[in-house]
């Protein structure tokens, strides 16, 4: 725990694993994780329209972070707004940055790992 989810679209100027890196990184220079525990992966999202734009036209990046709860709102804040930022310093033409995290039930997670 925590997942970086990323879902972006395919004609961004940036190589996939610069943005999983980048991803990564941010992740684990917030201080809220054991680096094993972070997981980040990115998935092509082809199929989007945006606004009044047709279809696949126009980019962007949306990360989700899943976390288990227990965070405080300044540290997720501290989170999000790092990860939009290290990202719009990388892609500074990229129109769209979004960064949402969806806090998971400690209590209902089930993880078996071998």
């Amino acid at each position: 725990m925590p997942h970086c989810i990323i879902e972006y679209t395919p004609n961004l100027p940036i190589d996939t694993t610069e943005l999983l890196q980048t991803a990564h990184q941010v992740m684990i220079d917030s201080g809220l994780f054991g680096v094993a525990d972070i997981k980040t992966r990115a998935f092509v999202v082809n199929d989007y329209v945006l606004g009044t734009s047709s279809v696949g036209e126009g980019n962007f990046i949306h990360i989700i972070i899943r976390l288990l709860d227990g965070r405080t709102i300044a540290q997720k804040q501290a989170l999000t707004s790092n990860m939009a930022k290290t990202l719009r310093a990388r892609l500074p033409n990229v129109p769209s940055i979004t960064v949402d995290i969806i806090d998971m039930v400690r209590e209902c997670y089930a993880k078996d790992v071998v």
